[in-house]
């Protein structure tokens, strides 16, 4: 089963706010990367500083959640998805908890492949965008786990420390669904659309 045929689970949550993400994938000299961003330090971003993927809060304005993670990717790296990208799929929803305000979030991953070489340029809501090998990613030296205080308790995540950046949390996750459905799936190895056995 192919990427797009991948049905995503979706989470029917009254009153939760919802958003999208981009996943874009690449050809580098490892084989496939993925694209990570650093966000910019905010005091009004609960994510302030973390490693994540483009996107953001779904907009009455947008058609759909794929609309929004199109338009997010637009707006934080001047990068055109719908141009430069072939859309692969979704992977299933998942929630979060925003703070201060302790409202559920709904989360929904898409999945692309980059068709042309793109220079993202980030905007002011991102400090840096970064490839990162899934060779890299994958490497079982790389995984960790780190301490993080939450409404008082300390908590301890499983992450990926690569090339000194720390991934953990709601992208962590990402990341790991992306990783299960490259194991289970395939997906196009390069631009020529070949894809790994399943």
């Amino acid at each position: 089963m192919a990427l797009k045929e991948h049905r995503p689970r979706r989470i029917e949550s009254e009153g939760a706010e919802r958003a999208a993400v981009a996943m874009m994938l690449r050809d580098g000299s490892l084989g496939i990367e993925l694209l990570f961003i650093e966000r910019a330090e905010s005091p009004r971003d609960p994510w302030s500083g973390h490693m994540a993927f483009p996107g953001g809060r779904h907009d009455p304005d947008d058609v759909d959640l794929r609309a929004t993670a199109v338009r997010e990717t637009a707006e934080e790296l001047r990068l055109d998805l719908n141009r430069a990208g072939v859309f692969l799929g979704g992977l299933n929803e998942l929630t979060t908890i925003t703070r201060p305000r302790g409202r559920e979030l709904v989360v929904a991953p898409y999945v692309y492949r980059l068709n042309e070489p793109v220079l993202p340029v980030p905007g002011p809501e991102v400090r840096a965008a970064c490839w990162i090998a899934l060779l890299k990613l994958g490497a079982e030296a790389n995984r960790a786990v780190i301490a993080r205080t939450f409404a008082g308790r300390r908590l301890w995540c499983p992450s990926l420390r690569v090339d000194g950046r720390v991934i953990w949390g709601l992208t962590y996750r990402m990341y790991r669904d992306l990783e299960s459905m490259v194991a289970a799936t395939g997906i196009p190895e390069s631009a020529s659309g070949e894809e790994v056995a399943s």
